[in-house]
């Protein structure tokens, strides 16, 4: 991989992540995580906030809103299903503030609803987008006053619909580039409804760029190198 950079290293993993090739052990812990934050989805979509952000989302589409009858499109789907799954704040978590599966699962769940896909591709798709987000937040190594679901949920949601839609390694760091223009949300929003809102945010932004970049929209293919990059 040498002579490589940053982005492209993570783009080129993202594309060839296989389900064949994923540990059994990795398999069922992701399983897991889709049941529990399905659960607390479910849970958490009565809640003032989530019902806010559903009359957002009233257009119908081929993807399900969880908890409801009702039907969006991809992108509106992920908005809130995932402000849901955060709205508790009881889903998972790692390292200091980041809650992965929140805006992770929804994206790719909403794609692969709409695009058919395959349970194992569905799995896949999440394995590559929790390692490309909890590497990135593991790389920063701490907050610097934003939250962390936000900003590497973004990406995180954006690789694992670009797995779904088998967009190529050039085409997945146009998705990163495209994302990093989305990656937002400060910390002092905890306690209020933005919080969960981060989530959603990130979903819905990580399937728009994947879905952008899927159609040929253009954006800078080193997001995560040079003096102006998202680690500037």
């Amino acid at each position: 991989m040498s002579g490589k950079t940053t982005t492209a290293v993570l783009a080129d993993f993202v594309a060839s992540a296989d389900y064949a090739a994923l540990p059994a052990a990795l398999v069922r812990r992701i399983a897991r995580q889709c049941l529990d934050l399905t659960g607390v989805a479910l849970a958490g979509s009565g809640e003032p906030a989530v019902q806010a952000v559903r009359r957002l989302a009233d257009a119908p589409g081929d993807a399900s809103v969880w908890g409801t009858t009702a039907t969006a499109r991809a992108a509106d789907a992920a908005f809130v299903n995932a402000a849901a799954g955060h709205a508790l704040d009881f889903d998972d978590m790692w390292l200091p503030g980041a809650h992965p599966s929140a805006p992770i699962f929804p994206a790719a769940f909403a794609v692969a609803e709409v695009n058919r896909s395959s349970g194992r591709d569905l799995i896949a798709a999440l394995a590559a987008g929790y390692e490309v987000m909890g590497r990135l937040h593991s790389a920063v190594s701490g907050r610097f006053g934003w939250h962390p679901t936000a900003v590497f949920g973004t990406f995180g949601a954006a690789a694992a619909v670009s797995r779904l839609l088998g967009l190529s390694g050039p085409r997945t760091a146009t998705a990163f580039g495209i994302a990093s223009s989305m990656a937002s949300g400060i910390d002092g929003q905890s306690g209020t409804m933005v919080k969960p809102l981060h989530a959603g945010l990130a979903a819905s932004s990580g399937v728009r760029a994947a879905l952008l970049a899927a159609d040929g929209f253009t954006a800078t293919d080193a997001a995560f190198d040079g003096k102006r990059s998202f680690f500037a």
